[in-house]
């Protein structure tokens, strides 16, 4: 069941990067596009890219405290150093 739930979600988020690409290929004034296999593949990809992006925006916003204290004073850490 949750091999179902991830691959709808996949499918279901291909549907926000496609409207987008048909959209700026107009804007753009792009006449021909990528066929269907091209588009979903690009789509997943960009899933995934996103997806790292905003686990490694998490990450680095969870640790940004104790590396602000770890390299801007050090004698805060160790005050009877």
């Amino acid at each position: 069941m949750e091999w179902f739930s991830v691959l709808m979600l996949l499918l279901l988020a291909n549907g926000v990067f496609l409207p987008l690409e048909v959209a700026l290929n107009r804007a753009w004034g792009v006449v021909k596009g990528r066929n269907l296999v091209m588009n979903q593949v690009l789509s997943t990809g960009l899933i995934f890219v996103c997806g790292a992006l905003a686990l490694l925006s998490a990450v680095i916003t969870a640790a940004a405290p104790a590396l602000w204290l770890a390299f801007s004073a050090p004698t805060q850490l160790c005050p009877s150093c």
